[in-house]
């Protein structure tokens, strides 16, 4: 059996249904005109049940690519919950609240920080490398197009916290601009912090020390977001 017998087989139970090509039509009219192995199998597939046979294939086939479908849909959004649940669980952490996160789980899962987005890079370049490969783009295109969008947004992400600075100190409230920010005088100058309204409504601008922690960028040393305040009495 050579090479064309085995193209010759795949097309024959599209050649009974009259689902290929007149090309492929040709091709298997002329080789099983001159391959006696081909003929039988064209003669058993041609009585037996052929409808049957093609509807078992389509279901596999939808089987297999909706499960493989599932699969991806599931890791994809594995990805989206993991950094959810981390925005949400470290916005916690900052301000020293372990009411619904402890802080053994905190340090457990930033292990998955920079985990995460190499999972998703390997997974890309693994999907890219296959899809080039076999040339199954349209296949693969939306999945190809999703991992890129995720790979995107975690590298903007850990970019845009490399540019942050976290300070921590002893300053003065020079001014409350507002009930979302106060202004407090730093090593370098003023800087204007966003805060809540709880903690902006409680510091006083008459003089009183306070302990500050707060994340700024390193572009941009006069502004920032307070993380974390205490006071003590005035000198």
């Amino acid at each position: 059996m050579d090479k064309t017998c085995g193209i010759v087989a795949d097309l024959i139970p599209l050649y009974l249904d009259g689902a290929c090509s007149g090309e492929s039509r040709a091709l298997v009219e002329e080789h099983t005109a001159r391959c006696p192995a081909c003929q039988k199998l064209l003669t058993d597939m041609g009585d037996g049940p052929a409808e049957p046979a093609a509807e078992q294939v389509l279901r596999q086939t939808a089987r297999r690519f909706g499960r493989q479908a599932a699969l991806r849909a599931a890791g994809a959004a594995a990805i989206v919950l993991y950094w959810l649940v981390w925005l949400w669980q470290n916005a916690l952490a900052e301000v020293g609240n372990y009411r619904w996160f402890s802080y053994t789980f905190h340090e457990a899962y930033t292990l998955g920080y920079l985990l995460v987005p190499l999972l998703t890079l390997i997974w890309l370049a693994v999907l890219l490398a296959r899809t080039a490969r076999r040339r199954t783009w349209r296949k693969n295109g939306a999945m190809l197009a999703v991992l890129a969008v995720l790979l995107a947004a975690q590298a903007g992400y850990l970019w845009d916290q490399a540019r942050l600075v976290h300070v921590t100190g002893w300053s003065q409230v020079v001014s409350v601009p507002d009930e979302y920010h106060i202004v407090i005088q730093g090593d370098e100058g003023q800087v204007t912090l966003a805060t809540t309204p709880l903690v902006a409504n409680l510091v006083r601008t008459d003089g009183t020390v306070y302990g500050f922690s707060y994340d700024s960028r390193r572009d941009s040393p006069d502004q920032g977001r307070l993380t974390f305040v205490h006071g003590i009495a005035e000198p």
